[in-house]
């Protein structure tokens, strides 16, 4: 598809006077400073080379010539393309200005806009933006060219060849994006010289320009290079220019990149790839232009941006990065031209933008940028192009923006809001699908009718229901905020129909009916004072409902029954009810009111200390939103604490004296504990067992004995409680866990936490929770507090305090048993937690996998790349694992030294996996370095394959593995004794220890190994030079193995692609499953448990066809199956069908990938030789793949099976055989499997029609001289 631009006459302008200054060109000498040639520095490299004056002046008039050619043919290019743009016929595919309708399409449906007549409107807009910028940007493709041709020319007569190390990056280079399939590969011959591309000769090295013996311009774009850049392209250090755009690159950009300190032009878009910006592309101080563009690059942009001072232009659209655009890139005072759109952008735009003075277009459009525009935007003051649209920016648009002259700005697709300044545009400013209002342009509005798209607008206030109580009243509100102007006017409807009369912003409804329950809407008009036309605003609907009133059903709670004077006591109310609003109250039982607390919906707590024993009834009146009100009481008796050990007093005040008293401490069981008798009327009682007391006093005087006074007291053990909390080295642990748990919920709506609910953070608290299938039951929200239970049941097990949206700290410092409801009080408010052991003897899903890698020179690039790959991925895919479920898994890394000792101090001790930069840069950059340490780290060397040296650095950490995971081609040993004592210590080993860590060797079945002849084969001769015997070694992997295992002759070691657990190897022809398939090792280790997790779920579909059975979901199996016997019998007991459920696609015959089987045999009556089997049956739960086997339990006698169907229960299936001469209907099976039989004359002609039954097959049809004979 190819679009016409239409040209603006202030392009016209613009090219007429560049045309009228290249037609001067022609008749005037030009300048060796404006062709590029730099006549002192070429005379100055032509000497250093010894060439004579008389020599030096033939070359410089050759290079003159040389670069005016050049540049005369580069000004006629452009005249070309400026001339053909003047005449508004420039054709421009979507592919070429790199916009994709389709991709914006999807997006633009996902922001709101389905109407045919929105979405093209959009995408018409979109794509003359992306034209424009096409423009722009070829405006500087000549400025372009004339940095990237070399400044010095020679002859081909004194041309050298580049330094080896060039010669061997290109080499790389080459290898790595499968050369032989380049578009253009002229000159590519790796046994001749490097010599600069001449474009007009087509000769030299295509896309190569070589100044003075070194490589200063390499330009492959568009050339089909399939592959990845390798590391070595950093040996091309005197790179100015370095183009592979717009070709099949994948794979990260090297961190080697990094040392090409001169290049200043770097081109990588249009390509496919990956990961982060390597640190290195930051030290690139030269560089002036960017392009990473149009890949699937990720990560953050780094602060260290600073350091690129010469940067001028960014190209780094539609890629994945994320994270915030650094406050550091307003010192790259040079920038002209930003363009981050189409990313994962968030947070705001940084007010240190505002210092690039010299920028002129800036895109930032299709990100989730938050935040105000910065006001000091506005100092942008050559800024013609700024696209901000389809963001998250709020607020207010600064008024500092007015001192910008825009050519386009775009401000669309944002929740922008408040009055508009003085926005100048000469083409297009669009403003739309914000949430301004009619008050917001009263003063611009001449200005933003003509040159502005500003309509339509968001809706105005928030969706809301209301439910009302029949009979009472409600009141409905457009513009709650109060931003309207006296002249709008307004229209409310009721299911989208036009309420008559309702023409106010308020709107109210008495005497509310069944009949008003309904949707409500107001829409808004301003066309006076001035007319502010096609705008129109709506407010968000409003739900209405009505309804009888009805008791809510709850109950008042309370974490213990015990309650005492002067501490604490806390109450909650339980029920499923929201949006409830609450009165507590407190008064004795003789009704006299002692406190009264008004709660709002975010607080259904009390807490109340009481000051004096005695019965008291706690009260609740909690009310929902129709007004409808119910009252909850409950009775609670309040007494005063006593401890053992502590003295109890008692005292007796009477005016009568002479009075003798008698003190007793009676227990439950109505024994005397304690007495005393005296005559002061004091009585200290000390308790020394906890329980229930009665205190009597008796009081003798003159007269009478009698019993004066009576009171029980309660007596607990009142040593201070230490939770097990305080020592468990697991409580911290567990406790992020369940905050992260908490936190998690908060971060959700409300509306999606449904009954049920599961997350990856519920599941890495799920070992500790005491329910078996734990979810989230119950769960709601009331900002200042959060509940919810791990079961469906009516009860809570987590009421907690949050504030800000984040849960308040607690300590756990009640803490008894994931059975006892535990206290936590913070602000007054009661909040608890149950069913989580927080106190766990261990930690769940420990494991350690301990890495041992061959680092041999044996490994070439290729290989050493495709291990790097799967360790990388390995690494990443456990640590989300240990983040996601909790489990804790440590991996260790141990390379192999190139002697037996372990001389090596760049291992990696046993470490938990988790997605921080610290952990996973650790293991990173070990991976990195791998197969580049030779020479420079101690113990590696091209021999670096001493399995003894590995495998015992992996068994010498303190924390033992469970799994030893080798990856080799091949070894060395100076002590093979010593070598199969080292192997004894797996327990793979003939006659070992079960407990002991299993091995696992990723090895190639050919290499060079140790067997029992390594150093006394009968055959092997001694070095004539030094008379020591030679070595030798076995090609074989299987028979090293089994030597060093020590296992029988007979007994080989296992090997098993699959299960890490049961088998101890497997030999590979080389190392490509380790690229191919980047969740090997997680998925083998997590399918054989020796880790937690499960293994990933591949794209299990990619190859299906349009049935696709459903778990859960019933359906029907059928088939004819037939013996070829001599026999009758009267039925087939050897043929049956197995159905076998896999949930994986591999479908491999292991126990992790098996759910369950099923197995059918024919039954009915057997018609015409054949006999049917047919079952319903349900696919499992977690199904991916489904197995048919055809068995025949017989060893000789063949079966057959014919017909065979799936479907869906409910469904049916028919099918047809056509003669495939005549292509005459010769049969139909119907959905019994039964088959109609038709048969023909010689003229082809019907005759006869039979039908199989259960009986047989019978005639039904049959035709005789043009007359039909029906039999049945």
């Amino acid at each position: 598809m190819v679009i016409i631009f239409k040209i603006n006459k202030y392009w016209i302008l613009t090219f007429c006077m560049v045309l009228c200054s290249i037609n001067s060109i022609f008749s005037q000498e030009i300048p060796d400073t404006e062709i590029g040639l730099d006549i002192i520095q070429l005379t100055a490299s032509l000497k250093e080379k010894g060439l004579s004056d008389q020599e030096i002046n033939g070359e410089i008039f050759f290079a003159r010539e040389q670069y005016k050619e050049r540049y005369l043919e580069r000004k006629k290019m452009e005249e070309s393309l400026l001339q053909e743009v003047a005449k508004q016929n420039l054709l421009l595919s979507d592919q070429e200005i790199g916009f994709d309708a389709a991709r914006e399409t999807l997006f633009l449906k996902k922001r709101g806009l389905n109407t045919s007549e929105d979405l093209n409107l959009e995408i018409d807009r979109v794509r003359e933006m992306y034209k424009a910028q096409y423009i722009q940007m070829k405006s500087t493709e000549e400025e372009l060219l004339q940095k990237t041709q070399p400044k010095r020319l020679l002859k081909a007569g004194v041309l050298t060849d580049v330094s080896q190390s060039e010669k061997e990056a290109l080499k790389a280079l080459y290898d790595s994006t499968n050369g032989s399939k380049w578009t253009n590969k002229t000159g590519w011959d790796f046994s001749t010289p490097v010599t600069s591309w001449n474009n007009t000769t087509k000769t030299g090295w295509f896309g190569i320009t070589v100044t003075n013996g070194q490589i200063t311009s390499l330009n492959l774009g568009t050339n089909n290079l399939n592959g990845f850049i390798p590391p070595e392209i950093g040996q091309l250090k005197y790179l100015k220019f370095l183009s592979i755009r717009d070709n099949k690159l994948s794979g990260t950009i090297p961190e080697e990149i990094g040392k090409l300190i001169d290049v200043e032009i770097l081109a990588l878009d249009a390509n496919k790839l990956s990961g982060n910006l390597p640190k290195g592309i930051y030290d690139l101080k030269s560089l002036i232009y960017i392009y990473v563009n149009n890949n699937l690059l990720s990560g953050t942009i780094s602060p260290e941006i600073k350091k690129l001072t010469n940067l001028t232009y960014i190209y780094s659209s539609i890629n994945q990065f994320s994270g915030s655009i650094p406050a550091e890139i307003g010192q790259l005072s040079k920038l002209i031209f930003i363009d981050f759109r189409s990313n994962e952008l968030t947070g705001p735009i940084p007010p240190e933008i505002g210092q690039l003075k010299n920028l002129t277009s800036l895109y930032l459009q299709y990100n989730k940028l938050t935040g105000t525009i910065p006001p000091q935007i506005g100092l942008l003051t050559k800024v013609q192009w700024m696209n901000l649209s389809y963001n998250q920016l709020n607020g207010n648009i600064p008024i500092e923006i007015e001192k910008i002259a825009f050519n386009y700005l775009y401000l669309n697709d944002n929740l922008l809001e408040g009055a508009l300044p003085n926005l100048r545009a000469s083409y297009l400013l669009d403003i739309r699908n914000n949430k301004f209002c009619f008050t917001d342009m009263l003063n611009r509005i001449a200005l933003y009718k003509t040159k502005t798209n500003h309509s339509p607008q968001a809706k105005t206030d928030t969706a809301k229901t209301i439910t009302s109580a029949i009979g009472g009243s409600v009141t409905l509100t457009m513009c709650e905020d109060g931003r309207f102007l006296p002249d709008d006017t307004f229209q409310w409807f009721k299911n989208n129909i036009e309420i008559v009369g309702a023409t106010n912003r308020i709107y109210t409804i008495t005497d509310l009916k069944n009949n008003d329950t309904g949707v409500y809407s107001c829409k808004s008009y301003h066309i006076n004072n001035p007319d502010m036309s096609p705008l129109v605003l709506e407010r968000e609907p409003i739900t209405l409902n009505t309804i009888n009133c009805s008791p809510l059903i709850g109950a008042v709670k309370s974490p213990s029954e015990k309650f005492y004077t002067n501490l604490e006591s806390n109450f909650t109310f339980e029920t499923i009810a929201t949006n409830l609003t609450y009165v507590w109250s407190v008064t004795s039982v003789t009704g006299e009111n002692v406190n009264t607390q008004n709660s709002d919906m975010k607080n259904r707590m009390c807490s109340y200390k009481f000051t004096a024993e005695g019965d008291y009834l706690i009260t609740l009146t909690a009310t929902d939103t129709t007004g409808c009100s119910t009252t909850f009481t409950k009775t609670v008796k309040i007494i005063d604490k006593h401890c053992i050990k502590e003295d109890i007093q008692f005292s007796f005040e009477t005016t009568v004296t002479n009075l003798n008293y008698t003190w007793s401490a009676t227990n439950t069981a109505n024994v005397i504990v304690n007495t005393t008798t005296n005559n002061t009327g004091q009585y200290t009682f000390t308790p020394e067992v906890p329980g229930e007391y009665e205190i009597k006093l008796s009081a003798e005087g003159a007269q009478n004995c009698e019993t004066l006074f009576s009171k029980k007291i309660s007596v607990e053990n009142c040593i201070p409680f230490a939770s097990c909390t305080a020592s468990n080295p697991n409580t911290p642990i567990i406790k992020s866990l369940f905050v992260a748990l908490v936190n998690k919920v908060l971060s959700q709506p409300e509306s999606k936490i449904k009954d049920g609910y599961t997350c990856p953070e519920l599941m890495a608290l799920k070992p500790y929770i005491k329910n078996e299938n734990p979810a989230i039951y119950n769960f709601k929200n009331r900002e200042t507090f959060l509940e919810f239970s791990f079961t469906n049941r009516s009860g809570l097990d987590v009421v907690m305090e949050i504030k800000n949206g984040k849960i308040v700290d607690f300590n756990l410092d009640n803490y008894v048993s994931p059975e006892t409801e535990t206290k936590l009080i913070a602000n007054h408010l009661y909040a608890y937690i149950k069913g989580v052991d927080f106190c766990p003897s261990e930690l769940s899903c420990v494991s350690h996998v301990a890495l041992v890698v061959d680092e041999s020179g044996s490994i070439d690039l290729i290989a050493a790349n495709k291990i790097k790959k799967q360790l990388k991925s390995f690494i990443l895919q456990q640590a989300t694992t240990n983040d996601n479920i909790g489990s804790n898994i440590y991996v260790s890394i141990t390379g192999m030294s190139d002697s037996d000792e372990n001389t090596r101090t760049d291992f990696i001790r046993p470490t938990k996996l988790t997605n921080t930069p610290a952990v996973i840069n650790q293991f990173n950059t070990w991976i990195d370095n791998y197969g580049n340490r030779g020479g420079k780290t101690t113990g590696v060397s091209a021999s670096s394959d001493y399995w003894r040296s590995g495998l015992e650095g992996a068994l010498s950490y303190s924390m033992k593995p469970n799994l030893v995971l080798m990856i080799t081609d091949g070894c060395q040993t100076a002590d093979v004794l010593g070598l199969k004592t080292t192997l004894k210590k797996f327990n793979n080993a003939h006659a070992s220890n079960s407990q002991l860590p299993h091995l696992y060797v990723v090895g190639l079945e050919k290499g060079f190994y140790v067997d029992e002849n390594f150093y006394t084969n009968k055959n092997s001769g001694t070095d004539p030079n030094t008379g020591t015997l030679v070595n030798t070694v076995t090609t074989h992997l299987t028979k090293s193995l089994q030597y060093l295992l020590d296992l029988p002759a007979t007994q080989f070691p296992k090997s098993d692609s699959n299960q890490f657990d049961k088998g101890t190897y497997y030999g590979h022809e080389n190392f490509n499953l380790l690229a191919s398939d980047d969740t090997y090792f997680s998925d083998k280790l997590a399918d054989s448990k020796i880790v937690c997790g499960t293994a990933s779920v591949k794209d299990f579909c990619d190859d299906c066809l349009s049935f696709k059975p459903e778990p859960g979901k019933e359906y029907l199996i059928s088939a004819w199956v037939k013996e070829e016997l001599f026999t009758q019998v009267k039925t087939y007991e050897n043929p049956s069908i197995k159905i076998i459920f896999y949930n994986r696609k591999e479908a491999l015959d292991i126990p992790a990938h098996k759910i369950d089987s099923l197995s059918i045999k024919a039954s009915g009556a057997i018609i015409e030789g054949w006999q049917r089997i047919v079952k319903k049956f349900k696919i499992p739960s977690n199904t991916i793949t489904i197995g048919i086997q055809l068995e025949n339990a017989s060893p000789s006698i063949p079966v057959y099976f014919d017909d065979i169907r799936i479907h869906p229960l409910q469904g049916s299936v028919k099918s047809f055989v056509y003669d495939p001469e005549t292509f005459k209907l010769m049969s139909e099976l119907d959905e019994n499997n039964y088959s109609t039989f038709y048969e023909y004359d010689n003229e082809g002609g019907l005759v006869r029609v039979k039908k199989e039954t259960e009986k047989g097959i019978k005639t039904i049809q049959e035709t005789r001289s043009g007359s039909v004979i029906n039999t049945n």
